[in-house]
């Protein structure tokens, strides 16, 4: 376990000595992935090395630039006060399934081209796995993903016969060196877009809202000033670190830091460690929503850092700073 952020930074930077890949049969390299215990199936491209993930990176980059990101934010903030709108006049909400989940899942279904009502049944599994492994949930997690995937494959054929303007279409025109990418990596990478985009986000908005309610000044102090809503939001991302760790293989003997580690070995990097590593971070274990500068790794390090981190600040922003219509016309909520 890499705990120190000078450490884990070089790992996550060194690919030729700490793998990525995942092999799921044991046929091939042996890799066990970026989780530890690995899952049954992978996940593309995180979890390939070398050349080929390059080039599928490249193909996906341009869909997650700060501009294609940006184009999104109008139908956020429609989304943001459609819901919470439906609960106005309740004065109260369940955070999690009634602003925090729903949103960014839509989002994420609108983008691949699938029906925004199904949000809950490709949403829920993935924060079901965030249960212990090997208990109830998390084994009916995984079995539930198994069966969703069979729904990915339905869509990804039906795209090939009759493409859209949407995501999954645009990956079945996707080519490298002349060749359409196989059926099972296209829903690899479409399973890696749903598995960043529902969970992690709702998981940091539904903690950061925890954190202001319990710190009511801090909380003003942002609604009277929004400017300071994205520094609060890197500060919330380096503090609750929403993905807390990832894994590695050892490609090759090697050392770090002094210590000895053999091939094959596995590796674990916790980001939220290196979060709140006091040689980088004064008061590590304090949150200050004003912390800057804040080289947070949150989003992890290299070639494999999260490819969706300019939507998911959006999508952040847009939830952190949202009223309903009614409190924007000064009727004040129950709550």
């Amino acid at each position: 376990m890499v705990t120190r952020y000078d450490d884990v930074f070089e790992v996550s930077r060194d690919d030729d000595t700490y793998a990525s890949g995942h092999d799921v049969t044991g046929e091939g390299s042996g890799y066990g992935g970026i989780t530890i215990p690995p899952p049954p199936f992978k996940t593309v491209p995180i979890e390939m090395d070398g050349e080929e993930f390059v080039a599928i990176r490249k193909l996906l980059m341009p869909a997650f630039s700060p501009k294609s990101a940006a184009a999104w934010e109008p139908y956020l903030r429609t989304s943001a006060i459609r819901h919470i709108n439906a609960v106005i006049e309740r004065g109260e909400m369940d955070l999690v399934y009634d602003y925090a989940a729903p949103i960014p899942s839509k989002l994420v279904m609108r983008f691949l081209g699938l029906p925004e009502e199904d949000w809950d049944r490709y949403a829920l599994p993935f924060h079901e796995l965030m249960s212990e492994p090997g208990s109830d949930m998390h084994t009916n997690a995984i079995q539930s993903m198994g069966l969703f995937l069979t729904g990915l494959f339905e869509a990804i054929a039906d795209r090939k016969a009759t493409p859209r303007e949407d995501y999954i279409s645009y990956l079945t025109r996707c080519r490298i060196d002349g060749a359409p990418l196989p059926d099972e990596m296209l829903g690899q990478i479409v399973f890696l877009v749903i598995a960043g985009g529902v969970d992690t986000t709702t998981s940091l908005t539904s903690l950061g809202c925890e954190w202001l309610s319990e710190h009511p000044d801090v909380r003003k102090g942002l609604i009277a000033e929004p400017s300071r809503i994205p520094r609060a939001i890197e500060e919330f991302l380096r503090y609750f670190s929403p993905v807390q760790a990832n894994a590695r293989t050892v490609a090759r003997d090697t050392e770090l830091a002094g210590c000895p580690i053999p091939a094959m070995d596995r590796v674990l990097l916790p980001w939220a460690a290196a979060n709140h590593d006091p040689d980088h971070f004064e008061r590590p274990d304090e949150l200050d929503v004003d912390r800057w500068p804040n080289r947070h790794a949150a989003f992890g390090f290299g070639a494999h850092r999260c490819l969706g981190s300019n939507l998911g600040r959006l999508q952040l922003k847009v939830m952190f700073e949202e009223r309903s219509e009614e409190r924007r016309v000064g009727k004040e909520c129950r709550s």
